[in-house]
């Protein structure tokens, strides 16, 4: 079981390929001062926070191996922690211009030696760090347009590309979920039914099982669909469910019309509405929580600024009752809000 202790151990870098779903690729890795040193494994991933001062949970599935993975969740992590090593040297910098050793002590000698190195060194970290993070942030979005696209299903939201052979073994027969000879040959008449999701299926199962450039391609083709751009933007926009937005139904009267009666099933159709609706809750209350804290700083700052003018005990008080009463406009103003959407 991976464990760390204050950043030693082993513990899983994850590459932030989530598409809202809770699932995200992985890497377990060897670590060291909280960045990896070495791989062991990679796995799909679904972190559950225990609550306090308890230790996450987690379910993680194997996935093949992948060099690229392996090199995404790498560069992304040590670009992290290029930017924090930058960000401590520029403090270091700062806490020398407040309070400069003096003497001939050897912190004088080894500063006048750090310093003309700190100082080109510092900017260069936080800068390379971030436009690494930005490079891996658009390599990231692709990931997650294909997991978009694909929904959940029994093996979280990963990409079929990436299975080990054993799971592939489930979808051997092509003519059982599309109807057609290969793959790759129900990718464009899937698209032309207007089935987003199912193109995107077809596709990684191109890429898993008959020729990897060939799917690869034809993944290209179907997020560069200007049908499959609008289902994209209008479910992430929230102007449609996922089940709408991808084409589900078109997937059905396709399948229908090829006579595919015990169709296998693709994706968890329930279980994703049911994912959905949580985020919505949890974005709501998050939304109230964010206007109730304004309110009540509001309210605190006005409260203890009109107190002031009588005295510091009447403007403790007002501060109190401000941001009470702030917090509780704020709140109540906010479900007004969200009720009416």
């Amino acid at each position: 079981m991976p464990r760390m202790v204050n950043g030693i151990g082993t513990w899983f870098c994850t590459a932030h390929v989530d598409a809202g779903w809770g699932w995200d690729d992985a890497v377990e890795c060897a670590m060291f001062v909280y960045l990896p040193v070495w791989p062991i494994r990679v796995c799909h991933l679904r972190l559950e926070p225990g609550g306090s001062f308890a230790p996450e949970n987690y379910q993680a599935i194997p996935l093949r191996w992948s060099d690229q993975l392996v090199r995404q969740v790498f560069l992304r992590c040590w670009f992290g922690g290029c930017i924090g090593l930058g960000a401590l040297c520029l403090a270091l910098l700062g806490l020398h211009a407040l309070s400069p050793p003096t003497g001939k002590s050897y912190v004088v000698r080894e500063w006048t030696v750090l310093q003309p190195i700190l100082v080109p060194l510092a900017p260069c970290l936080i800068v390379g760090g971030i436009v690494g993070q930005v490079l891996m942030g658009n390599s990231g979005r692709r990931q997650q347009d294909i997991r978009l696209l694909l929904g959940l299903h029994r093996l979280g939201s990963s990409d079929p590309s990436m299975w080990p052979d054993n799971e592939l073994e489930a979808f051997n027969f092509t003519q059982s979920v599309f109807g057609t000879s290969t793959y790759a040959d129900a990718v464009p008449q899937l698209l032309q039914a207007e089935a987003w999701t199912g193109a995107m299926w077809a596709a990684r199962l191109t890429t898993a099982r008959e020729n990897r450039t060939a799917g690869d391609a034809l993944t290209a083709d179907v997020l560069a669909h200007p049908g499959t751009q609008k289902a994209l933007q209008s479910y992430k926009l929230g102007a449609a469910s996922w089940r709408d937005s991808m084409g589900v139904a078109q997937l059905q009267q396709y399948q229908a019309q090829h006579s595919i009666v015990d169709a296998q099933v693709l994706f968890q159709l329930a279980l994703m509405e049911q994912v959905t609706q949580q985020k919505r809750i949890q974005a709501s209350d998050e939304f109230v929580a964010g206007v109730a804290a304004i309110g009540a700083l509001i309210g605190l700052g006005l409260a203890a600024w009109l107190g002031s003018m009588v005295n510091i005990q009447v403007a403790l008080l007002a501060g109190v009752v401000g941001s009470v009463v702030g917090a509780i406009a704020g709140a109540l103003l906010c479900n007004a809000i969200v009720s009416r959407r």
